[in-house]
């Protein structure tokens, strides 16, 4: 059969040290001194403060279901921080790659504007004299 000391059913009850030894005094809880020390037997401590320590014992599993479910969460917030932060990767690498992109199409696009102009071989006194008087108009054209 379990044994309690002082600290053990101050803890399981939730009554100060001095307040169970106050109720041994008073003659509402029976316990032996061993070394000095008092030991109270889990009938006696059951039979003075029963629904006490139930409620304890209730307040002890939940406080271990707490714990576990707040280690979980705290693992999936982990979990759902390195998501985010390969996102934000992924992302800044796709937005690198679009500009990119933009500059390739503006490089095709220059590309193709200048490869579709004609050349211009007429001389500087030519160009001056097409741009005073109109360009004479090319044979074969009506």
């Amino acid at each position: 059969m379990k044994e309690y000391t002082l600290r053990e059913l101050s803890e399981a009850t939730g009554f100060a040290v001095a307040t169970i030894r106050k109720h041994i005094k008073d003659g509402k809880l029976q316990a032996q001194k061993v070394k000095g020390k008092y030991v109270i037997t889990e009938e006696e401590a059951k039979r003075a403060y029963g629904q006490r320590m139930k409620v304890e014992a209730k307040s002890d599993k939940t406080k271990e279901s707490i714990s576990s479910e707040q280690r979980a969460l705290d693992v999936e917030v982990q979990k759902l921080a390195d998501a985010l932060e390969n996102l934000k990767k992924g992302y800044d690498s796709l937005q690198k790659r679009v500009k990119r992109l933009e500059e390739d199409i503006q490089l095709l696009t220059l590309v193709q504007t200048t490869s579709t102009k004609e050349e211009d071989t007429r001389g500087l006194f030519r160009r001056i004299g097409d741009y005073l008087f109109g360009k004479p108009e090319k044979e074969g054209n009506s």
